[in-house]
């Protein structure tokens, strides 16, 4: 916008002044590291299915979105190369109006860094001899639950004190497999290949 301004000696001054940029925020994702309870680690890609443009990302490690329509349902998309993939349903209306921020936690992969002293089992799911992707596998009586890789592997990991036998469930829509494990304190445990029948 160029603005005209006339001087005291009746000469005709011109000013370019540019517009006030003014966005609203629809609302932020923040990412935390299921295992650490810190920001995730590596790369990480977010996006909004459907939508090309991508979120900026602040100082804190919030991925903002703004100027989205606020009644619009949003699919956020996350692939890491250190955390199973995930997609989640946000309506930028169910959040809080002032600080509009869901909290999305990343599953390690079989591939994460977990410290020397972590607690792990991990093992590989097969049916018929090919790997089963995406069948939850879960402890009994523990949070430990995971989701196996486009491999079969998986890696369950243990934030509370573990140094006994445990129960681990394998699904895959209707076929449930049961197993038992020992496991130790600070040591990685193989469960071998688990053959889902």
């Amino acid at each position: 916008m160029t603005l005209i301004w006339r001087g005291k000696n009746g000469d005709y001054l011109a000013f370019r002044v540019e517009p006030r940029l003014i966005t609203v925020l629809t609302f932020a994702v923040r990412l935390q590291d299921d295992f650490s309870g810190q920001r995730p680690l590596g790369r990480v890609e977010v996006s909004l299915a459907g939508l090309s443009r991508k979120p900026w990302q602040n100082l804190s490690g919030y991925y903002l979105w703004t100027d989205l329509d606020r009644t619009e349902t949003y699919t956020v998309t996350i692939e890491a190369e250190w955390y199973l993939p995930s997609k989640e349903t946000v309506r930028p209306t169910d959040l809080e109006k002032k600080l509009p921020v869901r909290k999305i936690i990343l599953k390690p992969n079989p591939l994460y860094p977990f410290p020397a002293a972590a607690t792990l089992l991990r093992g590989v799911v097969k049916q018929n001899d090919q790997p089963v992707g995406q069948a939850t596998v879960e402890v009994t009586a523990s949070t430990a639950s995971t989701i196996t890789d486009a491999q079969g592997e998986f890696v369950l990991y243990f934030k509370e004190d573990h140094s006994n036998k445990v129960e681990i469930v394998i699904k895959k829509g209707a076929t449930v497999k049961k197993i038992e494990k020992e496991i130790m304190e600070g040591k990685t445990t193989s469960a071998g290949v688990i053959n889902l029948t």
